[in-house]
């Protein structure tokens, strides 16, 4: 009995500390209808079943909800049925989906990463590191804290992408994760005291400090010792030529193993030769130091970028949790408690200072959990109200009403044609450069196993294969040089593709044998495609599309972000979109009979009127009026379909 009564108690316990956002939501709504009572606003009425979802659905998972999914949401007759579905999105792989665009648009990632690092797949762990951090709900403190101190190679750690996106460029990289991190911007006192704030050149220096010791090139201790003993070993006296060319092949070798993160504890950031402020001399060293929140000096040289990031993400720094708290606000509701989310200054107009203080609060409450976060979010009325059409006025306060309605963005359009085309969509997979970083892994860990004699004999035996062929390249050039001189160009060209095709051949033979392996061969897996043969291989969710998106994409033309730079992506309507969706080959995909929307229609093939329901949940995510389906009673199912498509509805959150 005592066991029994014990364990009734531990349960009890437990569902007692059990997380649920309604305890959340009450406060959040409080502040929002005290603030739209002093501004005489009447907030908007609860928006319907159909608006919540689509709402929902776009906002968490970045697409319209399919017809199976509205079936099922409309089949639960339970009072917490909106509560349920706000769970099984956060839980879904379409929030990775969706929110790996958020992040993505945010730290610019990007997958052919400069200095060729693609080429062992660095830029593709990049992507799956924040892909995996969404998809295990890593708390966002250690995420920030993750990217900002990373270190290592890309395959044992792909964070190091937040580095090697921008190599050398560690004063520009500190200015970026300010405004990321901390939102607010200090780039402009990089060159000199920011004019309106009240950040000093020298400050910024200070700052900057505890990122400057990041190299984004690895030399192993292995490639140095093998390179000492070339020099040294008594087998080469004599033989300068040989030495240069094994010097150059060894570090060949250790090419694809190069590419990460490592801390320089003596690199000395010092102020620019053309300093021209009292408070120090030009060129004079800069020791770390923060210039944000609690004062941060650093003790040590190996510790700089831990500090650095200990510091960052502390719940006592003023910027932290504000930046991401605000930055979450307007993705759920359209628009900031302040604006630019990532230009905070301290005379910035707060619209609900008491909100944002209450988020900031919250925040921390769930220990930086996201996804409970964004949970409170959903579960608030203030999101479950109807949408707000009328147009924004810059520069005046918005008080929520109601979340702000807008064209959706290229990801969430491009998202919902494809979702309309291809079933179980948020599962087909785009492993781009995933097998060059497995090979590169592969290599590496070979090397590292390998002793300095190994290494030099290896490098020794692909210089006499280069030799080989040095030789006969050397002949066919002369050979070629001559039949040119006498006029032959047929023989010319004869000469000159078989060099081609030795350069080739020489190239490979190296390559196999330094690597086992021709980098440039491997192609992307295309095991993600055997589910979905009858699809076009295209049609993959926005997140798992090369980043970016190539020039001419439907998400770039739809002003998809270039990655360039922070959140570079717009909305704005252009005639070539129009013209797109007018007429483009997107119509007549979705119209294919092996399309998910058009096998959905083939079942009803005697019902006009559900044909029609059918279409509208899945494209509008609502049932048709009587008067909608009366018009369209007599119409061609594709020509309803092109209709819809066209239709500022589709385009439109509500």
């Amino acid at each position: 009995m005592f066991k029994k009564i014990f364990v009734f108690c531990l349960l009890v316990s437990a569902n007692a500390y059990a997380f649920n956002p309604q305890d959340h939501t009450s406060q959040i709504d409080s502040l929002i209808n005290q603030k739209l009572l002093e501004n005489r606003i009447t907030p908007n009425t609860p928006a319907k079943n159909e608006e919540f979802l689509k709402r929902l659905y776009l906002s968490a998972g970045g697409r319209l909800p399919t017809y199976d999914e509205i079936l099922e949401y409309t089949s639960d007759h339970s009072p917490y049925r909106r509560q349920r579905v706000i769970n099984k999105i956060l839980l879904s792989e379409a929030y990775v989906s969706n929110f790996y665009i958020f992040w993505a648009d945010i730290l610019r990632v990007q997958r052919n990463l400069p200095n060729n690092a693609n080429r062992y797949g660095a830029g593709e762990a990049y992507v799956q590191w924040v892909k995996r951090a969404l998809r295990n709900n890593m708390p966002y403190d250690e995420f920030v804290y993750n990217l900002v101190t990373a270190t290592g190679s890309p395959w044992d750690n792909g964070a190091v992408g937040y580095y090697l996106r921008d190599p050398g460029m560690n004063l520009d990289n500190t200015a970026n994760t300010i405004q990321i991190f901390l939102g607010t911007r200090i780039g402009c006192a990089q060159c000199h005291d920011h004019p309106f704030d009240d950040w000093s050149q020298y400050e910024y220096y200070e700052l900057a400090a505890f990122q400057w010791g990041v190299e984004t090139r690895i030399n192993p201790q292995l490639r140095d010792i093998v390179n000492k003993k070339i020099k040294q070993d008594k087998l080469f006296e004599g033989e300068a030529q040989k030495k240069k060319e094994l010097s150059k092949l060894v570090r060949e070798m250790f090419e694809p193993i190069s590419y990460g993160v490592k801390i320089n504890n003596k690199k000395e950031l010092r102020l620019p030769h053309d300093y021209k402020y009292d408070d120090a001399k030009p060129k004079e060293a800069v020791s770390a130091r923060t210039i944000i929140g609690k004062e941060i000096v650093a003790a040590k040289d190996d510790e700089k970028l831990e500090q650095f990031g200990t510091w960052m993400t502390s719940p006592a720094n003023p910027f932290f949790t504000r930046a991401i708290v605000n930055r979450l606000w307007k993705h759920v509701m359209g628009v900031g408690i302040f604006e630019p989310i990532d230009d905070y200054k301290e005379d910035v107009e707060i619209s609900n200072p008491k909100l944002l203080r209450a988020l900031e609060q919250t925040m921390k409450k769930v220990d930086y959990d996201l996804k409970k976060f964004l949970s409170i979010l959903y579960n608030t009325q203030a999101f479950q109200r109807k949408g707000y059409y009328t147009d924004l006025v810059a520069g005046e306060p918005f008080y929520y009403q109601g979340p702000v309605a807008q064209r959706m963005t290229a990801e969430q359009i491009w998202d919902n044609i494809a979702t309309l085309i291809v079933p179980d969509l948020d599962n087909r997979k785009k492993f781009h450069d995933y097998e060059r970083l497995l090979y590169a892994q592969k290599y590496g860990v070979a090397v590292k196993g390998k002793t300095p004699e190994e290494v030099i004999q290896l490098a020794t035996k692909v210089v006499g294969i280069d030799a080989r062929y040095a030789k006969q390249i050397k002949d066919l050039n002369t050979k070629s040089a001559a039949a040119k001189k006498g006029g032959n160009k047929k023989l010319e060209k004869e000469l000159r593709d078989k060099l081609n095709q030795l350069n080739r051949e020489r190239k490979r033979t190296k390559d196999k044998e330094l690597y086992g392996i021709d980098f440039r061969k491997i192609k992307s897996s295309t095991e993600y495609d055997l589910p979905w043969k009858k699809y076009g291989k295209q049609f993959v969710r926005a997140s798992e599309v090369d980043s970016p998106a190539p020039n001419g994409h439907f998400l770039r033309e739809f002003g998809g972000a270039d990655r360039v730079s922070i959140e570079s992506g717009n909305r704005y309507v252009t005639v070539p979109q129009l013209l797109n969706l007018l007429n483009g080959s997107l119509y007549r995909e979705i119209a294919n009979p092996t399309s998910l929307l058009m096998q959905k229609l083939a079942d009803y093939k005697e019902d006009k009127t559900e044909q029609i329901k059918i279409i509208y949940l899945s494209m509008l995510c609502r049932q048709p009026s009587k008067n909608e389906i009366e018009l369209f009673k007599k119409e061609l199912l594709h020509d309803i379909i092109w209709t819809l498509l066209n239709s500022k509805e589709f385009v439109f959150t509500v």
